[in-house]
């Protein structure tokens, strides 16, 4: 009888384990799990953190005792794989009820260890109690017992990525004051800058006190009258007194155990594997939170830390260890996550400008954005929320090589679709023939993706431009500085006067689109006519109307709606 060993009882060992048993009735399965439970959702903690999720149970997807019964699977929680020999086949493995050594051997073994939060050496006092990490549920039920109790009225979150965020939002709801400490210029790095803000902003506007920009320098406690107290020193100087900190700055994969067996490793310690994911030793496998894996748009290996991945490479594997004929391959990951704070939501799949321009690609000569402001469904039916979507695409080809989102609602939506092209090479020709279904409450006829295309299209064709609101605002302050010096624009708002009475976008001069053919004399045509309306619909009929009459023109991507929460 062949033998499976799982080090990692998390989502991707267990749903290994789980998948393994349905094809293999008579094949021996043990788990080997450090801490008390398997097959639980460390994508819920923040929210167990905040109350949402009531129990410790309601993380649990599965107890361990169902886990046996449902699985039969030796499971073996609270004990730690301390050595790996690929060589002889065998694990040892300390049982940490007692320290009792043992070891065990296998004829095909997965290494799904996750990983570890990432904590900087370089920052001083983080091993003080009131320094925690937010990886496990005990990590959770600490930090929720010392919020709930009333005793911690503050707490700073070192770092602004989902986790982050997410923890900002659950430790407001829960009534505690919040600093969230995010070294980039904005929270949520792995977008492009312009989305990272909206999410700043939206922090901010529900007491999230967001300090971008700064890393944290080291950690200190004193004695005040209410009792020993947390200080927080920045980057800059800055202290901030609090009752606690939580590091959510990163992982790092737990590969210790499997070093010097002969598996391969990338320079951060994540396991290569192939597309089986099989690692570079026969029947051993890896997947979840310590691998790379394959990524579409650029065919490099990537670490992915998300739980997608995890849980289509545990599959694969069980199929692979089962000798499923006919499974398919891992053809790779588009990265996409997506993420809510307040009343926001946030997504991307692919890449953002700001990453490929990083890896030496030009904007304009090997890629190209396209950006739309839409609603989640027809403006005229209650409930529309807003929408703000970008897309990257290559500059030859138009092959979309990223999609991000912004808005009040259906952001998923727009990312798992985009993923699905991504997926299969997809084009902004794709998005424009995008045949999705409609009704008032849940679409347009012309989606918000079908949108995207169809401003894709325009720029490609090279009868459209587009400004960021950025770009935009180096403008107004150039302008500020120095009001008689030449930029080469002229700013135009085609809105409604009552809609830029309600909200005045600095420095530009209205003429309602309905009026411009009849006030073409008093725009220059020696500037490029930069126009702004709500959305960019009319802006965009209003840079037709000029490009017809000789002017040159460009467009402020997302109009005054996207200049509303950009500006803080």
């Amino acid at each position: 009888m062949s033998k499976t060993i799982i080090i990692g009882g998390s989502a991707a060992g267990a749903a290994v384990a789980a998948r393994l048993r349905r094809l293999d009735e008579h094949r021996e399965i043990t788990i080997y799990e450090k801490g008390p439970d398997v097959s639980y959702a460390s994508c819920g903690l923040p929210y167990f953190v905040g109350g949402v999720l009531p129990s410790r149970q309601s993380l649990v997807v599965t107890p361990v005792k169902a886990f046996v019964g449902k699985y039969n699977v030796n499971v073996k929680t609270l004990h730690e794989v301390t050595a790996v020999s690929t060589e002889n086949k065998t694990v040892t493995v300390k049982r940490l009820a007692d320290n009792t050594v043992i070891t065990d051997t296998y004829d095909s073994l997965v290494i799904a260890t996750g990983a570890s939060p990432f904590v900087p050496e370089s920052i001083q006092g983080t091993s003080l109690p009131q320094v925690k990490t937010l990886r496990t549920i005990e990590d959770a039920e600490k930090i929720r017992q010392a919020v709930t109790t009333g005793n911690i009225k503050s707490v700073v979150i070192a770092g602004g990525g989902f986790i982050g965020v997410e923890l900002a939002e659950n430790l407001v709801h829960a009534g505690v004051g919040v600093t969230l400490v995010e070294l980039k210029p904005e929270v949520l790095g792995i977008m492009d800058q312009e989305f990272g803000r909206l999410m700043t902003n939206e922090l901010t506007r529900n007491g999230v006190d967001v300090r971008t920009g700064l890393g944290i320098k080291g950690f200190s406690t004193a004695n005040e009258e209410d009792g020993e107290v947390l200080s927080v020193e920045l980057s800059d100087g800055t202290e901030i007194k609090a009752g606690l900190a939580v590091m959510a700055l990163g992982v790092k994969p737990n590969t210790a155990i499997v070093r010097g067996n002969g598996i391969e490793l990338d320079s951060r310690g994540f396991i290569k594997v192939n597309q089986v994911f099989e690692t570079s030793v026969r029947n051993v496998y890896a997947a979840g939170d310590n691998v790379t894996v394959n990524h579409l748009v650029t065919g490099n290996s990537v670490s992915s830390t998300l739980a997608g991945p995890a849980a289509r490479g545990a599959r694969i594997i069980a199929n692979t260890i089962a000798g499923v004929d006919g499974a398919s391959d891992f053809p790779g990951t588009s990265g996409s996550g997506i993420v809510k704070a307040f009343n926001l939501q946030a997504g991307i799949t692919g890449f953002g400008e700001e990453y490929l321009s990083g890896t030496g690609l030009v904007k304009d000569r090997d890629y190209f954005t396209a950006f739309v402001s839409q609603k989640s469904h027809v403006a005229w039916f209650p409930g529309a929320g807003f929408l703000f979507i970008k897309g990257i695409f290559d500059k030859q080809n138009g092959r979309i090589l990223g999609v991000e989102a912004v808005g009040s609602s259906s952001v998923d939506k727009i990312i798992d679709v985009a993923s699905a092209l991504i997926l299969k090479k997809g084009t902004f020709q794709d998005l424009t023939d995008l045949d999705l279904s409609y009704a008032p409450q849940f679409n347009a006829p012309k989606s918000p993706l079908n949108m995207l295309g169809f401003t894709a299209e325009n720029i490609f064709l090279g009868l459209e431009n587009q400004v960021g609101v950025a770009e935009y605002l180096k403008i107004a302050k150039g302008r500020d500085k120095n009001p008689e010096a030449d930029d080469g624009y002229y700013l135009l708002d085609v809105r409604e006067p009552s809609e830029v009475t309600a909200l005045r976008l600095p420095h530009f001069i209205n003429i309602p689109l309905g009026t411009l053919r009849d006030n073409l004399g008093e725009i220059p045509k020696d500037k490029l006519v930069l126009i702004t309306c709500a959305v960019g619909v009319r802006a965009w009929n209003a840079a037709r109307i000029l490009a017809g009459n000789g002017f040159r023109t460009t467009v402020l991507s997302g109009g005054s709606s996207m200049y509303s929460l950009y500006v803080k």
